[in-house]
């Protein structure tokens, strides 16, 4: 727990110790040979031009970073905006605490980054000063006055539940002068291989607010399976999503996490979801079957989507919530210099229509589950 004061103090002194000289540096925690350089926004800048170049081409480019930390002040790496004929194209997220960097991606015509779309959901504006906070991959925000965070999500955490990461760094820094990353990993990076689900399917949070006036996010991730299986499609018939929610015993949350005026929100337990979506596709008349599992591997992820079957993935995340997405598809990036490799899920998060690919690193949860589908 982290209070707003204590907060502000270690960014103090992370901005005191800029004109001082570092002592000691911050890597990742991997056996990387090479020459340490420090992680400037310059520098983010420019290995975020090398992912972009080979993942988008060369009219696409990075725009002003922005800096994120740790919960408990810690500099941590940048969000990157990608902008193409002046026009936003989505973002990159670089995290020096990772062997990789890279830790997510998501592009798409006249998409912001996560604090450019969090300002149309009451988050705090960022500065140096107060910088934008990493959550987990998948959520970032500004602490109010209160010590609160609204994340990019619509998320609002308490100040007295806001606990970081239970992931020991070797050597944690202090100040940004203190993040480095190696030489090594500022190399231009290609495609070197990419596999998908025959359809993407990626039902958004506002879409199936304004359809059912509910959202569940297991319920949405479920919806994605149920239309790409031909199972059930919500615009044509919105009720289903209802009937989803029922099998899976989905229920709705405290009056105290209603957040939402005018729409239910609801979580569903991992112990029954399987059972109940079988049971819905059942009822149905499909015999598609669901199976739920613990920790899966990311190979077994991508051997699911190699034979063109969609997973939904579980995990929880720190500060008291968990999400659901639908995984549809994989990256490979590899290092022209070194033959290093990037391995990238791509999913449809249930927030966005648009899919985003996130590193599957699992000491950023507390727990994972999969849910696989087969007839």
């Amino acid at each position: 727990m982290l209070s707003r004061r204590r907060f502000l103090q270690l960014v103090a002194s992370s901005i005191v110790a800029l004109a001082a000289r570092p002592k000691e540096v911050f890597a990742s925690t991997g056996n990387i040979d090479g020459e340490q350089i420090q992680f400037t926004s310059e520098i983010a800048q420019e290995l975020a031009d090398k992912y972009i170049k080979g993942l988008l081409g060369y009219s696409y480019t990075p725009s002003d970073p922005i800096p994120f930390v740790d919960v408990d002040g810690s500099p941590l790496g940048y969000i990157v905006p990608v902008v193409t004929s002046n026009r936003a194209a989505g973002y990159l997220v670089l995290d020096a605490s990772d062997d990789e960097i890279l830790t997510g991606y998501r592009f798409g015509d006249g998409l912001v980054s996560p604090m450019d779309r969090g300002g149309d959901l009451g988050v705090e504006s960022y500065s140096f000063n107060n910088p934008v906070v990493m959550i987990n991959p998948f959520e970032f925000g500004v602490q109010s006055l209160d010590g609160s965070i609204t994340t990019n999500c619509g998320r609002t955490i308490p100040a007295v539940s806001i606990e970081g990461r239970p992931v020991v760094l070797s050597n944690k820094p202090s100040s940004w002068n203190d993040v480095v990353i190696y030489a090594t990993q500022m190399q231009d990076y290609t495609v070197s291989g990419f596999r998908s689900i025959s359809q993407f399917m990626s039902y958004d949070e506002s879409e199936i607010k304004r359809l059912t006036a509910h959202y569940a996010c297991m319920v949405t991730a479920f919806s994605n399976v149920a239309e790409l299986y031909g199972i059930a499609n919500l615009y044509s018939d919105p009720s289903q999503y209802m009937q989803i929610w029922n099998y899976t015993n989905t229920h709705a949350l405290s009056d105290e996490e209603q957040t939402v005026p005018g729409v239910v929100l609801g979580g569903t337990p991992i112990s029954t979801c399987a059972t109940g979506f079988t049971n819905y596709c059942a009822s149905r008349g499909s015999n598609l079957i669901a199976r739920t599992v613990s920790s899966p591997a990311i190979a077994n992820i991508q051997n699911e989507i190699n034979s063109n079957r969609p997973n939904v993935l579980h995990a929880s995340l720190y500060n008291g919530s968990a999400h659901s997405v639908t995984a549809e598809a994989y990256a490979t990036l590899t290092g022209k210099k070194t033959g290093e490799t990037r391995q990238m899920i791509g999913i449809a998060d249930g927030w966005n229509s648009s899919l985003s690919f996130l590193k599957y690193d699992q000491s950023y949860y507390a727990w994972t589950y999969g849910t696989t589908f087969s007839k």
